[in-house]
């Protein structure tokens, strides 16, 4: 994949989603954080978007974000940042 060498310039690493919001084509904070709940796994990671709809709607990334975390929490699940060795590599990224 061309964005490897850049990363490792960087020290970074590519992490894949498991759960997308579709938050660059909804434009209800609601359903976005909704669509998240009916999807999440344990293990998830979680795509959310940051700057779409800045200009018309401001509010709109942190409220996605704000009800995702909400309603996940609400359910039990603990956000955390996973350690390199806690992810999968080798495989065909998203």
């Amino acid at each position: 994949m061309f964005v490897h060498p850049a990363l490792a310039r960087r020290g970074l690493q590519l992490v894949g989603w498991s759960v997308r919001g579709m938050d660059t084509i909804r434009r209800n904070p609601e359903r976005v954080a909704q669509r998240i709940e009916r999807l999440v796994r344990p293990g998830a990671i979680i795509l959310l978007h940051e700057g779409q709809r800045v200009e018309r709607q401001p509010e709109f990334n942190l409220r996605c974000l704000e009800l995702t975390l909400q309603r996940l929490t609400s359910r039990g699940f603990r956000f955390v940042i996973p350690r390199p060795e806690q992810l999968r590599t080798g495989g065909a990224g998203k």
